[in-house]
């Protein structure tokens, strides 16, 4: 480029610059140094001083676990299946909730499962399912192959063991089940309608989920329920409680890892819907 503007200028003005070149590239050298000052001071500033996001990041993949503080020892269940036959016989699959940074995916969780014979303690395999750490909670998948049937189901968290009520799992024999991200108060509301309307009309099954919603809202899920057979089935209502107002995608993870372990022994295909609002 300086070779091109250099060509087209007058005979003068190239001797001039000819006469002067050492000088000019020493102050196109100094420029081009301070130039690279900023860049190198902000670079020495993110080193002394992460940002958050950095520092997040750097948290959740330490080796190291570190003890945890009174909010992050909350494990918030969602729900639980038991499977009794097929691939997956005996397994309970449970969904949780956690603060991210407890990372409760690299602790022990243990799972007692009884009946009126006898009893047995099984370590729960616990993976989470939320793909990044830009969110304070992130959503847990635990498993557990039991030997026997269950007729009651504990998880032991910080020493103490919790009941867990577990269903079992959807058997009914289908080609497809769709799954819908969670509806509170009015939103998606629309996308659940015309799937409703849609997939059954091709043989699907619809299942949905709402966290809260209107009176009016109600009636109208009761009426596809009704009508068109799909499935509504109440999640916990994160948004509403002030510790848990920070779930990914407005609870997708969640409802994603529900449908999938209830439908997961009894269907061809799923779909999951992830529409924005």
């Amino acid at each position: 480029m300086f070779n091109i503007i250099y060509s087209i200028l007058p005979p003068n003005d190239r001797e001039h610059i000819h006469r002067h070149s050492h000088t000019i590239a020493l102050i196109l050298r100094l420029c081009r140094d301070f130039y690279l000052i900023p860049i190198l001071l902000v670079f020495i500033n993110i080193l002394l001083h992460p940002l958050p996001v950095l520092l997040r990041v750097k948290n959740a993949y330490t080796f190291k676990l570190k003890e945890l503080e009174n909010d992050e020892k909350d494990l918030f269940f969602v729900s639980a299946y038991y499977y009794e036959q097929g691939v997956y016989e005996n397994q309970v699959s449970l969904v949780f909730v956690a603060p991210r940074d407890a990372q409760w995916e690299r602790r022990k969780l243990i799972v007692i499962r009884s009946n009126e014979a006898d009893s047995e303690m099984e370590v729960m395999k616990v993976v989470r399912a939320t793909p990044h750490n830009l969110c304070k909670f992130v959503t847990l998948v635990g498993t557990a192959v039991l030997k026997n049937d269950i007729q009651n189901l504990k998880i032991v968290v910080n020493w103490k063991a919790v009941d867990i009520r577990y269903l079992p799992a959807d058997n009914t024999q289908r080609d497809l089940v769709v799954c819908t991200p969670p509806i509170y108060h009015s939103v998606r509301w629309q996308n659940v309608l015309l799937a409703a309307h849609v997939y059954s009309k091709f043989g699907g099954h619809l299942q949905s989920y709402i966290y809260s919603v209107t009176p009016a809202l109600f009636k109208l899920f009761e009426e596809l329920k009704r009508l068109k057979g799909i499935s509504v089935d109440a999640m916990p209502d994160f948004y509403g409680s002030k510790n848990l107002g920070e779930i990914e995608f407005g609870g997708v993870t969640v409802s994603n890892c529900d449908c999938l372990n209830k439908y997961k022994v009894s269907v061809l295909y799923l779909l999951f819907e992830c529409g924005s609002s």
